[in-house]
């Protein structure tokens, strides 16, 4: 995962690498710090299928 800030250090983006491999709770850890909404596994789905 690979996450993009802008200049005053807000999360701009999040380059999901590896799909297969993140689960909801893992992301779910990462957007918490940010403050950001959570997602849910069928947020994912899309991911997982391609």
């Amino acid at each position: 995962m690979v996450i993009d800030f802008n200049r005053s250090g807000k999360p701009i983006g999040i380059e999901i690498t590896a799909p297969a491999k993140l689960s909801a709770v893992a992301l779910n850890r990462v957007l918490r710090r940010f403050d950001l909404p959570p997602v849910t596994r069928a947020d994912l789905a899309p991911l997982r299928a391609a």
